[in-house]
């Protein structure tokens, strides 16, 4: 019956005593038919007998098992096999099947390999289009580092004056001039800082951050020198925070990208009154941001080409043809979309993220009332501070948690409709509507989730007192807090409610 398949098949006696073998397991183990026969037991066949006789072992007690993948060799096949192997019982004989699995875990090795030296040679072309853009913005950083310093060597010198060969010292003007040296490496040191973290290399980490302060770091960097006293610039900001979440120096990239080709565009082509409009604007479940120039545009036939790679329609020299290409690939990582808008006049190139609310929970494993392994507590936390955010996040997650974060009240609100949520972290004092506000419309949709309070503000234990029972709080968190504290206060709200 078994020597037609082409699965190797052994059986044995309750002794291990090989009784039968077909064809193929003679090719799998490049073994003789008399050698086979004249063993006293099959775990002796294989190098690695001891894993054969651990197998059989269970098999004897329960005789329908399936291996994990093996790693075994024979005397006459000394090369490393990947099998499964699997058996049953057939009148009071053990059959063993061999899955030969040695060709796929080959091959999975060798691309696995491969998949990772692209993804060197990737990341060597990010840093490398990075400093490559950097070198062409250094003229008109160096301009930027030098105005602040040349303040700072004007106000030392008044200072050295005012410690020369004075009787009096004039202290109001000494601490004018240290304020004023201060202010000005300060603000050289922010420069520096800025360059660094640009041309730094990240890993895959996500964190939440202020979309607003990348563009305004974004801009450091590029809108300087030359550029600065002829290009105007005007940016279109919300008032509230835009936290994403996101790679920061990846995004910080993108940006810079999109503001160098304006600028390179505005430059070449002379164009009269040269204005770049940054605009950020946030949307139902994305947030946008797009880079607008009244320069010449994009010609129609190159707007199909201008996301390849290598295109370019700069000189030898002034442009890899990266930029637009890594931007788009870097957006869409972030599970954005980047595009070329048709505006009237010039260029406007435009890239969506997700919101906060809605990429946390791609993070935690899924979207709708089910996110996050099964068993998992799932916990909402309600903040406008990054710092804050990132902290929790990493705690709650180290501890085993699924997390999902919202900046404000209504978006949280929308995300407990949508999704089953085992506990709610609220700070009390955010713009538009306080944690107090917020809990008594939970308590509208959930009579008995859980909510704690996070604030460091001086009143906040008043507030916690009040609101304690009437909105059944569980418990105040204060700012600064210890990770002890925090998943302490968790664990006994999660304790109220079970």
């Amino acid at each position: 019956m078994y020597d037609n398949l082409f699965a190797p098949v052994v059986v044995i006696d309750k002794k291990h005593k090989i009784e039968y073998f077909n064809q193929a397991f003679l090719v799998l183990t490049q073994s003789s038919p008399r050698s086979l026969k004249s063993l006293e037991r099959l775990p002796l066949l294989f190098n690695e007998s001891k894993v054969i006789d651990s197998f059989l072992s269970e098999a004897s007690k329960n005789p329908d098992q399936t291996s994990e993948e093996l790693t075994l060799s024979t005397a006459t096949n000394p090369a490393a096999l990947t099998l499964v192997v699997k058996s049953f019982l057939l009148n009071e004989h053990i059959i063993l099947t061999f899955n030969d699995l040695t060709v796929e875990r080959t091959l999975y090795s060798k691309y696995r390999i491969q998949l990772e030296e692209i993804k060197r040679t990737h990341e060597k072309i990010l840093q490398t289009d990075k400093l490559a853009t950097l070198g062409e913005l250094s003229a008109g950083i160096s301009h930027e580092i030098n105005n602040p310093l040349t303040i700072a060597y004007g106000y030392a010198q008044n200072i050295e004056f005012e410690f020369g060969d004075k009787e009096t010292i004039k202290t109001a003007d000494l601490r004018t001039s240290i304020e004023r040296v201060t202010s000005s490496l300060e603000k050289i040191s922010s420069i520096i800082n800025n360059m660094k973290s640009y041309v730094r290399t990240d890993d895959e980490n996500k964190e939440y951050c202020d979309l607003k302060d990348i563009v305004t770091a974004a801009i450091q960097l590029t809108h300087t020198g030359v550029i600065k006293d002829s290009i105007q610039l005007q940016l279109e900001l919300p008032e509230d925070p835009l936290l994403v979440q996101c790679n920061r120096i990846e995004l910080e990239q993108v940006i810079v990208n999109l503001l160098k080709n304006s600028f390179d565009a505005l430059t070449d082509s002379k164009t009269k009154k040269p204005l770049v409009r940054i605009n950020l604007d946030r949307g139902d479940n994305n947030i946008s941001v797009s880079v607008y120039d009244n320069g010449p545009g994009i010609p129609e036939q190159n707007k199909e080409m201008i996301f390849q790679p290598f295109f370019t329609t700069k000189d030898i020299g002034k442009g890899s043809g990266l930029g637009l290409s890594i931007s788009r690939r870097l957006i869409e990582k972030h599970q954005g979309h980047l595009e070329l808008i048709e505006s009237k006049d010039g260029a406007c190139l435009k890239f969506d993220l997700p919101t906060m609310e809605m990429s946390s929970m791609l993070t935690s494993g899924g979207f709708g009332p089910e996110i996050g392994p099964a068993g998992q507590k799932k916990i909402l936390i309600v903040d406008d501070e990054p710092a804050i955010l990132n902290q929790l996040d990493e705690i709650l997650h180290d501890a085993g948690y699924s997390v999902v974060s919202s900046t404000g009240g209504e978006d949280a609100l929308n995300l407990l409709i949508q999704t089953e949520i085992d506990l709610i972290i609220t700070d009390l004092f955010m713009p538009r509507m306080s944690g107090s506000e917020l809990s008594q419309k939970v308590r509208l949709l959930e009579e008995d989730i859980p909510i704690i309070y996070l604030s460091g503000a001086p009143n906040a234990q008043e507030i916690f007192d009040k609101d304690k029972n009437s909105l059944n709080i569980h418990g105040l968190i204060s700012k600064p807090f210890s990770e002890k504290s925090i998943l302490a206060t968790l664990t006994q709200a999660l304790g109220v409610k079970s």
